[in-house]
């Protein structure tokens, strides 16, 4: 499995947030590369830090409380440490 920077070393993208809106990035193959290519590595890391039935509850009650619309950062990251109680 590539890591994130191999990957945009492969595609020639800059790295960039992937807390933004879809039409600021510089182009579709970067969102493809920032998106898909760190939001794997993030889940990876909270299983890590808090375990994979935690991050899935969370991320189960994020769905449930707020749709699939874009969630704010600061709220979302409430919900791991609630799990995790």
């Amino acid at each position: 499995m590539a890591t994130y920077s191999q990957l945009r070393s492969l595609l020639g993208v800059e790295d960039t947030l992937a807390n933004q809106p879809s039409d600021e990035f510089d182009s579709s193959t970067q969102y493809g590369a920032v998106v898909y290519g760190k939001a794997p590595g993030l889940n990876r890391e909270l299983e890590a830090l808090f375990g994979v039935e935690q991050v899935t509850t969370a991320l189960a009650a994020v769905v449930e409380q707020h749709g699939l619309r874009p969630d704010q950062r600061r709220r979302l990251a409430h919900h791991p440490r609630r799990a995790s109680r």
